[in-house]
């Protein structure tokens, strides 16, 4: 007779269930784990067989107990908000690793769908990319990475070393005072210089590039006396 009343009443069965699961939650627990440690075997070999049944089960439960999740969730973060933000920031990252990973695979499976809409953006965009370079070469510390890449190409393309970066060549600058190499004068604009010109096989390399105004730059020749001179300077400083 009970058994028929709570049949008929699921939700009576269903409380004292709950009720049940409560009063003995570790005991279950335990045992739950015991089962697993003693079929493991058994129990992996059910989910992979009903992997798909699990994840449509997991996903209606999920639909019914919503608000009971948002609920459970918002008193974690309040409970344990260090964990919690850990927890997050590492799935953020697995999210972002997993993204990377599946862009690169599908950059690398569309090369030439790629590069056509490339080229046809760049087509219809020909004012914009011109209006974007200009304004970008336009800011002063623009135009010392726009020459610096200039010079590290002609470099490449004579076979030398051009290993300065840009970074390297603020070091420089700071190192000399931010005073040309040459007169000891503070310039508004320090252009590169070679100590051992690219005529006669200077690199642009940190070891070889002081910073000159442009006077001195334009008027300074290729002869021992100005590489004397700077490197005179590198010792007085």
């Amino acid at each position: 007779m009970q058994q028929s009343e709570e049949s008929s009443n699921p939700s009576r069965s269903q409380a004292r269930s709950r009720s049940y699961y409560l009063r003995h939650q570790e005991e279950l627990k335990h045992k739950n784990r015991e089962y697993h440690a003693l079929n493991k075997d058994k129990v992996l070999a059910y989910r992979a067989a009903n992997r798909d049944k699990r994840k449509e089960y997991q996903r209606q439960w999920h639909l019914k107990h919503k608000e009971h999740e948002a609920a459970y969730a918002k008193q974690r973060r309040l409970l344990f908000p260090e964990k919690t933000r850990l927890i997050s920031r590492r799935s953020q990252e697995k999210r972002k690793e997993a993204a990377r990973a599946a862009m690169k695979i599908w950059r690398q499976s569309h090369t030439e769908e790629l590069r056509e809409n490339l080229v046809r953006w760049r087509e219809a965009n020909k004012e914009h990319i011109r209006d974007y370079a200009l304004a970008y070469r336009a800011r002063p510390e623009n135009k010392e990475r726009h020459a610096l890449n200039q010079r590290r190409r002609k470099a490449l393309l004579r076979s030398l070393p051009a290993t300065l970066t840009f970074a390297e060549w603020k070091e420089i600058k700071a190192a000399y005072d931010y005073c040309c190499a040459y007169c000891g004068e503070k310039p508004e604009v320090l252009s590169m210089d070679h100590v051992i010109p690219v005529s006669r096989g200077g690199g642009t390399t940190k070891d070889n590039i002081v910073p000159a105004c442009l006077p001195c730059n334009r008027q300074k020749n290729a002869g021992t006396r100005a590489l004397m001179r700077v490197v005179g300077g590198n010792e007085g400083r």
